[in-house]
């Protein structure tokens, strides 16, 4: 019987990917998830963040991923959407948009959400960045979120994006 592992040629590693952060952000390893950053201060209230995440798909998930937001949002109270729009992080296709909606009865939330569909012949890994603050935070936050995801970088096979 083989034996198959993680990484390998068979199953190359996830690709990698960069955000430069703010001096008032700091990562947020104890959240729980891949990737995850927040502000430095101690924040009354709903927590601004930034989340990231990489996972492997079949070709054609990046408009699969598109295809999910629309079906999303639409069932979302008081949906605004601010802007969308296909575009490329370095030579990948991408996705971007920004919304808001009515989370709960005294909660609107403000989300941006990049996705970027990096190509690894017959599958893809999809990165996706998504930050979120309180719609009453959004003024504050708003361009950190934008700077952030701009300045998103992508490292094919997991290569260390930090050298």
């Amino acid at each position: 019987m083989p034996a198959l592992s993680y990484p390998s040629p068979d199953f190359p590693a996830l690709s990698g990917f960069t955000v430069d952060v703010p001096d008032h952000w700091r990562a947020d390893p104890e959240s729980g998830v891949l990737f995850a950053v927040r502000p430095v201060a101690d924040i009354e209230g709903f927590m601004p963040n930034m989340v990231g995440s990489v996972r492997r798909a079949p070709q054609g998930a990046l408009q699969a991923s598109v295809d999910e937001i629309n079906r999303r949002t639409t069932a979302l109270a008081n949906y605004e959407e601010l802007g969308r729009t296909h575009t490329t992080v370095g030579e990948h296709r991408a996705f971007h948009i920004e919304y808001s909606y009515r989370h709960t009865d005294t909660l609107t939330l403000a989300q941006m959400i990049t996705i970027v569909e990096v190509d690894r012949g017959a599958v893809c890994d999809v990165v996706q960045i998504t930050a979120t603050c309180a719609g009453n935070q959004a003024q504050q936050y708003w361009d950190d979120f934008r700077l952030m995801q701009a300045s998103l970088f992508i490292a094919p096979q997991g290569k260390n994006t930090n050298t």
